[in-house]
């Protein structure tokens, strides 16, 4: 009984040390527009929620609405931001929770399902969805896969109904949700050969159905196709590729990124003893154990599909998105080895703490490079802004990005009303720089700045000239 108090006090308060340090990182303060945010929060304002070719009219949605609760204030957009995360991360402790009661025979379950979410809330290769705005779609993914496989997996009347909902909300949002049937049909052929149920597929195949509804409405009606972005690799059927973007994203979803090459394959591989190592001592211990860890690693991967044409950095932060849906159940993964290897309370607990540290130090890491990135970015929107009357702008050393956070990767744009006060005619690029340290620029402008309406832009090293 004293033990139980005792664990239960260290798992309180360090949860409370770990959500305040979270929170501390993750501080919305500072974060500014970046990249792709310039092109597709100034449409979204302007209701145009149907702005691309990838059909994402739900994550443009949240944009617009954004817009209008922030005027459009980056502060409030990163808000949101966070908030997605929180809910993604009560959301992973009901899935959890959902799946230990169902497929598990682990005792503690609420204790798990809280590790595990605490795990996600700070797990390392989250950045782009808590920093960058346009990220969220990772975020959005993820909420809308929760609510469909938890709704799924309570078998409540009315839920199933519910689970196609979500599951129709998500593929309207990101193309990370494309994966919710294949999930279900795992759980469904766990239950059939692991628990011997009797269960019927055609639940499952209304799930499939509402993708082929939506592939169907997007192809035949809208016209849109599956692209060089999202499927170039595996259009152009160079396999080699795929294998290699299939195994840097399940490399990515457990390991935060790292400039050398050599270090991060060798941790890769020692990762992957490590698992296996932990698999086979489950396996000796508990069959049930083992089969339900297999089912997490399989959904783990099959989250990885939808990214598998386009791959992950193994150096820096950027494309962290495509990992977030695939991060819960590598979560519940990492907790359940844990726990099957350390029975004792108080052991799993400080293991815990000791990976949520890892996770926080690595997150903190990515914010810093977020926050030099954001204040590049917005020291060159005020500092244009100053002179308005400019018609044509041209820029030298243009800075494209900093340790994955991108800057101004896709050029600078031309109009971006509320962001931008005025609209150039011209922008033309003399060259783009990658930022490969902090770099605070010291503005100066020039008495010439505003000669015949066209304005030069040079990030020199310490200096951002306007002349």
């Amino acid at each position: 009984m004293i033990a139980l108090v005792r664990a239960n006090i260290l798992l309180v308060a360090g949860a409370l040390l770990f959500i305040t340090a979270f929170f501390l990182i993750a501080n919305p303060a500072g974060l500014y527009f970046l990249c792709d945010d310039f092109a597709l929060i100034p449409q979204s304002n302007n209701r145009n929620v149907f702005q691309t070719n990838l059909l994402r009219p739900i994550l443009e949605a949240t944009l617009w609405i954004d817009a209008r609760v922030w005027s459009l204030n980056a502060t409030g957009f990163h808000i949101t931001n966070l908030l997605l995360h929180l809910i993604n991360s009560l959301l992973a402790y009901f899935l959890c929770k959902e799946l230990l009661e169902k497929y598990s025979t682990a005792a503690k379950q609420k204790r798990l399902s809280f590790l595990v979410a605490l795990l996600f809330l700070c797990y390392a290769v989250h950045s782009e969805p808590i920093f960058w705005i346009v990220g969220r779609g990772g975020s959005l993914a993820a909420l809308f896969i929760q609510l469909s496989l938890i709704a799924f997996l309570k078998r409540f009347k009315g839920t199933l109904i519910l689970s196609l909902c979500s599951y129709g909300f998500g593929v309207f949002t990101y193309e990370l949700t494309w994966i919710v049937p294949l999930i279900l049909t795992a759980f469904y052929f766990y239950e059939v050969n692991c628990q011997k149920l009797n269960r019927p597929y055609w639940p499952i195949t209304l799930h499939w159905n509402v993708l082929t509804a939506y592939l169907f409405f997007r192809y035949f009606v809208l016209s849109r196709n599956l692209g060089n972005y999202e499927a170039g690799t595996a259009l152009g059927r160079n396999y080699f590729n795929l294998a290699y973007h299939y195994v840097t994203l399940f490399a990515r979803t457990f390991l935060p990124p790292m400039e050398n090459s050599t270090l991060f394959a060798t941790l890769f591989i020692l990762t992957c003893l490590v698992f296996v190592i932990l698999a086979v001592l489950v396996f000796k211990r508990s069959r049930k154990a083992f089969a339900f860890a297999m089912l997490l690693v399989s959904c783990v991967m099959i989250c990885l599909l939808p990214a598998i044409s386009l791959g992950i950095d193994t150096h820096d932060t950027e494309s962290e998105r495509y990992v977030y849906p695939a991060t819960i159940f590598a979560s519940m993964l990492i907790v359940f080895l844990a726990y099957n290897i350390l029975h004792n309370s108080s052991h799993l607990l400080v293991s815990m703490a000791l990976i949520i540290t890892c996770h926080l130090y690595f997150l903190y890491q990515a914010s810093v490079s977020y926050r030099v990135a954001s204040n590049i970015s917005r020291s060159t929107i005020e500092s244009l802004n100053l002179i308005p009357d400019i018609r044509e702008v041209s820029f030298i050393n243009l800075p494209t990005q900093y340790k994955g956070a991108l800057i101004f990767r896709i050029g600078f744009p031309t109009w971006a009303p509320g962001i931008l006060k005025t609209t150039y005619q011209k922008v033309e690029v003399q060259s783009y720089k990658e930022v490969t340290e902090p770099r605070f620029y010291k503005r100066r402008i020039y008495p010439t700045s505003a000669n015949k309406g066209r304005l030069t832009v040079d990030f020199s090293t310490d200096s951002l000239k306007l002349y």
